[in-house]
């Protein structure tokens, strides 16, 4: 079998340029070590007039002398603009989406390419462990941020993010991400949906490891509360829309439900310290927000 060729992609905003950076320098063996052509695409979110100074800090890691780096700017901070570039100016069909905010382990791209081979999988996605800020409450650092528990190596899933994915472009054809949720999230669950209607299959790369580092202020209580929230909102916006909702009236009660039951049960968990505080107050808020309309906005510029 050839060695594929793969493209890595990346959005990145004016004001994380020391994220980007440590990336980067992790990018940097992953690169010299792939045996076949690669190259990095990275999507400026922050606007033209950022477009010297993100380069600069590019050019500065010296990856540029180890593959191509394309830095392409987006006409509007929309998150999903962001991945629509990359999936329209990468130039090969595999293309693996990171976060500026996270560093991959060495094997990644090896991991994720070995499950695409062995399963012929359309999308291969692997966990992004969550490093929260220190300051955080203790049962902010139990949260299952990315959901990647209890999930088998090169078992399907329904639903992944784009933080840490590998994509078969070849596969998936014309289909982009939905830019109304550039500024609400929920533009990656919509997509990956339309994936799977499409007939493509997501795989599980357990050992495709790539951290998160959050910080200081998206690791606060109020933060990942609103976060949960308005992913409630999300599920119940895309729900409604695409009608796999159902009933309004049995979809309400069900949130109102898991949301009497978790509330109290989350409150427990995180007085007495439990291991599982995180995941049941995740479980709470969400469920809240699928009682709301969409509010505020999760992205903002």
């Amino acid at each position: 079998m050839s060695t594929p060729s793969i493209s890595i992609g990346i959005i990145t905003l004016q004001q994380r340029t020391a994220g980007l950076a440590k990336l980067l320098a992790h990018l940097m063996p992953i690169v010299e070590n792939h045996p076949g052509d690669i190259e990095i695409v990275i999507a400026n979110n922050s606007g033209q007039t950022a477009h010297d100074d993100i380069r600069k800090n590019i050019d500065s890691t010296g990856i540029s002398g180890v593959c191509p780096v394309n830095l392409v700017d987006s006409p509007q901070n929309n998150i999903a603009t962001g991945r629509n570039i990359l999936l329209d100016h990468s130039q090969h069909d595999l293309l693996a989406f990171l976060d500026d905010d996270e560093y991959p382990e060495t094997q990644w791209l090896e991991e994720l390419l070995h499950i695409k081979n062995t399963c012929d999988a359309t999308v291969v996605a692997g966990p992004v462990p969550a490093v929260f800020h220190p300051s955080a409450p203790a049962w902010v650092h139990t949260v299952d941020l990315h959901n990647t528990r209890g999930r088998r190596n090169a078992q399907t899933i329904e639903h992944t993010g784009t933080g840490n994915v590998l994509i078969d472009k070849a596969r998936i054809g014309n289909l982009r991400f939905d830019e109304s949720f550039g500024k609400s999230g929920g533009s990656d669950t919509d997509f990956f949906l339309r994936v799977r209607e499409n007939n493509g299959l997501i795989y599980w790369a357990s050992n495709a490891i790539a951290y998160e580092d959050i910080p200081e202020a998206r690791s606060s209580a109020s933060y990942l509360i609103h976060r949960f929230i308005k992913q409630g909102e999300n599920y119940r916006r895309i729900s409604s829309e695409r009608g796999s909702a159902g009933s309004p009236v049995v979809f309400t009660m069900k949130a109102v439900a898991v949301v009497m039951i978790s509330m109290p049960i989350a409150a427990v968990m995180v007085l007495t310290r439990r291991p599982q505080a995180g995941d049941w107050m995740k479980r709470a808020f969400s469920n809240y927000g699928k009682l709301h309309s969409p509010r505020k906005q999760l992205y903002s510029s």
